[in-house]
């Protein structure tokens, strides 16, 4: 039955245990923000009541509250979520905040921008819509997340004046050879990705919140957690520009074994913290701009070496 948007809160609020959840699910189920309603007495009719409930009980259930919004916020967007990709999250602000001081320092006038699984789309999105006339493009092997990705661009195309495109592809293998040529043209000033870096054994203790809801192939990497981690480091050489940076996101307790791995390679790396100050990623540049071949840059590396 209808009821004051007052005792609806109020009632989410005993259910949920938590004001701002409750606030969140009313200002979703009325359509309009929570406060503006209670300043006005306004009644929740029979529909909003109904949804309010709804959204409840999935929380009961374990189910994220970004998912049961179906929205949530990252860096100036709001952007459509669901289970089709990973939920946004503060410490990829922090990592698209590091990308653009790279390309600041590269001053680049219409930089060319590579993010590698791209989920959601936020990260490229935000990209695209923070740096004037760039040219992004967002890959991901998840068709389901591809067409989330796609839905949250359309919300912001108006917003971007350079250009941004989304393709199929496994890193850097585009599923449609026809949209390969996309990614083989290289030169990109920017590589950016929040891969899968999650180990077996560690995938089984992610607490539930995340485990059974959030999906498996944008969290488990495999055995080690840090096997796409190695494989973007590894391919990456070919597709940079010169004095491009690499940009990844992972694990804290990674950093020191990945940096170790890309340095192996030929990079040099600096180490960024995320806002609690745990170290969340490298940003990696090529040292020798002969690794900038065809091959694997492991050989290339060698062979520099030999001669």
């Amino acid at each position: 039955m209808p009821r004051s948007v007052l005792e609806l809160f109020n009632e989410i609020k005993l259910k949920t245990g938590s004001a701002q959840i409750a606030n969140w699910i009313v200002s979703e189920a009325i359509g309009r923000p929570y406060f503006q309603a209670l300043s006005e007495d306004l009644t929740a009719d029979d529909g909003s009541v109904s949804r309010a409930l709804e959204y409840s009980r999935r929380l009961e259930e374990g189910e994220p509250i970004q998912y049961v919004l179906g929205r949530w916020s990252f860096r100036d967007l709001e952007l459509v979520v669901d289970h089709r990709a990973l939920i946004p999250r503060p410490e990829t602000e922090v990592v698209v905040e590091v990308a653009l001081q790279c390309l600041k320092k590269r001053r680049v006038d219409h930089p060319r921008i590579l993010e590698l699984g791209t989920g959601s789309g936020a990260p490229a999105i935000a990209l695209a819509t923070e740096i004037p006339g760039a040219y992004v493009l967002g890959t991901d092997l998840s068709v389901d997340a591809l067409s989330l990705a796609r839905a949250n661009l359309r919300l912001y195309s108006d917003r971007i004046s350079g250009h941004m495109e989304l393709i199929q592809a496994d890193w850097f293998r585009a599923i449609d050879p026809d949209e390969q040529p996309l990614i083989d043209s290289g030169e990109f000033d920017l590589i950016f990705s929040n891969p899968p870096y999650i180990g077996q054994d560690d995938y089984d203790l992610l607490e539930p919140l995340v485990r059974d809801w959030e999906p498996r192939s944008a969290l488990l990497s495999g055995e080690r957690g840090t096997e796409q981690l190695e494989t973007i480091l590894r391919w990456a050489p070919r597709y940079l520009a010169q004095s491009g940076c690499l940009v990844l996101e992972m694990d804290p307790a990674q950093v020191g074994p990945v940096v170790d791995f890309a340095q192996n390679i030929g990079y040099e790396c600096e180490v960024f913290c995320d806002l609690a100050e745990r170290k969340r990623g490298l940003v990696a540049k090529l040292l020798y701009d002969d690794l900038r071949t065809g091959g694997d840059p492991a050989v290339a590396l060698q062979q520099l070496f030999d001669n």
